[in-house]
């Protein structure tokens, strides 16, 4: 929970989030920030499209199980043979 803003401005430095307004004080938004953000991404065409092709690349890299499953083995392989 308390790690989800500095998730969210990552995925802002790295090109596949914006950041919604937030309260100053306290760092609350309100479903009206939400709709803002929303709607800032679907109307504003060439930043819609850039966050959807890097979110595209993540995919790839992300959403491949196989590649995943090497790389967790030879962590874990590199762990065994190192400590």
């Amino acid at each position: 929970m308390f790690d989800q803003g500095l998730n969210a401005r990552d995925m802002v430095d790295r090109g596949i989030g914006i950041e919604v307004d937030r309260d100053e004080t306290d760092g609350s938004f309100t479903g009206w920030d939400i709709a803002k953000g929303l709607q800032l991404v679907m109307v504003e065409k060439e930043l819609g499209e850039e966050l959807r092709c890097k979110g595209q690349e993540y995919k790839r890299i992300f959403g491949d199980e196989e590649m995943n499953q090497r790389c967790v083995t030879r962590f874990l392989e590199y762990l065994s043979d190192n400590t």
